[in-house]
């Protein structure tokens, strides 16, 4: 995603999420409920419009202090070291589309590195979120 230069800290903003979201789901989406946290950038009224005049269905009210079910977020420390140590120069690549090309080259031998244990150990973390 792409930080917003608009947006305050020159981080990310409904404009920046509504950009990703023509490019990564739009493209896949088949009507099955889209989910995603209470982030500002997600709940803007502009995105619930993109949301409505795209026919995407989301879920509207996603409860508040939720347990974060999504067994990625506990991966994702794992696949960034894998990265780092299969393309150490990836943060020192200024070009962007160059950037993206280099990770995407990469990511598939990252995950394929992950031991599958701790993705099962993740996997059935989830049943005492519950």
């Amino acid at each position: 995603m792409e930080q917003d230069p608009e947006s305050k800290r020159n981080g990310y903003s409904s404009h920046s999420y509504l950009e990703t979201l023509d490019i990564g789901l739009l493209p896949i989406y088949n009507s099955k409920l889209f989910m995603q946290d209470n982030g500002p950038i997600h709940t803007a009224h502009i995105v619930r419009t993109y949301f409505n005049n795209n026919r995407v269905y989301y879920l509207v009210s996603w409860p508040p202090y939720s347990p974060d079910m999504n067994p990625i977020k506990h991966l994702w420390p794992w696949l960034k070291q894998l990265i780092y140590k299969l393309a150490p120069d990836i943060n020192s690549i200024t070009n962007k589309d160059r950037q993206v090309d280099r990770s995407i080259e990469v990511l598939p031998m990252a995950w394929s590195k992950i031991p599958l244990k701790t993705v099962e150990g993740c996997l059935k973390s989830m049943r005492s979120w519950l």
